[in-house]
């Protein structure tokens, strides 16, 4: 686990934030959201590999803490020419009403 503080420090581990290509700019604003969002820290698959569950079209999927527990982060991807994602997350939001 990496707390998301450390990330900054890290640099190798924050540029994987920009999939597919390192931009870091593009990780720093993906670390500034994370921060708004109240996460905590990021897992690890190994000292030098974020824990990436999940790689789409439209974004990766990271494993995230938030408030103590384990939560699926969707990070656009650098290379998705939408820039917005908020009618998938109105989708998504939908969708988990649902069950």
């Amino acid at each position: 686990m990496l707390k998301i503080g450390e990330l900054r420090r890290k640099h190798p581990l924050m540029l994987q934030l920009s999939y597919p290509s390192p931009d870091p700019d593009y990780a720093e604003l993906v670390v500034r959201a994370l921060e708004e969002l109240g996460v905590e820290a990021l897992m690890l698959e190994n000292p030098v590999r974020l824990k990436l569950i999940g790689k789409g079209f439209r974004n990766i999927v990271l494993i995230g803490i938030r408030g103590g527990v384990r939560v699926a982060l969707k990070v656009r991807r650098l290379d998705y020419a939408v820039k917005s994602t908020y009618r998938e997350a109105y989708m998504l939001e939908q969708a988990n009403r649902i069950g």
